[in-house]
């Protein structure tokens, strides 16, 4: 005699309530392994980062801009500035210790400077 299983309603909801665990872990795993992408780029208040603690340093001759400091408010990977909004010359910055970062800028003319764009990214 073979044993017969019987297919019950409580059979069923245990099934339906273990595969739906099984699905809602992986889903919430998934989402935890990754960091989301922050970056951000604009004139006024955008999203991403906030830029504050911002200091120009001019060399031996007070026309240039020799470089650029700033505080960043989330960590980055990669940072640019541009200075001349006509231009399309924007120059590295390097991490100096935690969020701050500095570019410099050899060659920048303080009467050309007319603003300050930020761009950064986490990725």
């Amino acid at each position: 005699m073979t044993p017969r299983f019987i297919f019950s309603p409580l059979v069923l909801l245990v099934l339906l309530v273990a595969a739906g665990s099984a699905f809602l872990t992986y889903a919430f795993t998934s989402t935890n392994a990754q960091s989301s992408p922050i970056g951000g780029e604009g004139v006024s208040v955008i999203s991403g980062y906030n830029v504050t603690n911002i200091s120009y340093q001019s060399g031996s001759d007070p026309r240039q801009i020799d470089s650029v400091s700033f505080t960043l408010s989330a960590a980055a990977n990669f940072v640019k500035i541009k200075l001349i909004a006509s231009q399309s010359n924007w120059y590295n910055c390097n991490p100096l210790s935690g969020n701050d970062w500095v570019c410099y800028t050899t060659g920048a003319s303080v009467i050309s400077a007319d603003q300050l764009t930020v761009v950064a990214s986490n990725k």
